[in-house]
């Protein structure tokens, strides 16, 4: 009889350290802080900035992933020639979403200039080795 009051007292406190466990716990993707310090959408304005400003170092700062390999087949010099060719302006950052399949990605929808014309963009941004950076065009 002791032995199945205590393995009940036991599995009782197993089961609240369980529900207080997982009361603590955030959703994926909710806590940008615990991620990456700042704000998802700066590294879009940096990469923007770099590219405007052929800035190389700037540049390659801002990028991670999908990105950074593009911009690695081509070199800076190319992506400067690209973007000299495509001159495209960051007009502003709409909103932040976290991506509900990727903790660690946000989209993040901004408004371009393309020669004449508005539209939005969504652009993934990574928490990477403690920045955000832009990974996905």
């Amino acid at each position: 009889m002791r032995a199945v009051v205590l393995m009940g007292a036991l599995m009782g406190a197993l089961m609240g350290a369980l529900v207080l466990g997982g009361a603590c716990r955030s959703e994926p993707g909710t806590n940008a802080l615990a991620l990456a310090p700042g704000d998802p959408g700066a590294p879009v304005q940096t990469y923007f900035d770099a590219l405007a400003g052929a800035d190389c170092p700037k540049l390659r700062a801002s990028i991670g992933g999908e990105a950074e390999a593009s911009i690695l087949a081509v070199g800076c010099a190319g992506a400067f020639q690209q973007f000299a060719e495509h001159p495209t302006k960051l007009m502003g950052v709409e909103s932040i979403a976290a991506d509900g399949r990727d903790p660690t990605l946000r989209l993040v929808r901004a408004r371009v200039r393309v020669g004449d014309a508005e539209r939005v963009v969504v652009i993934g941004v990574r928490a990477m080795n403690g920045s955000w950076r832009v990974v996905r065009i």
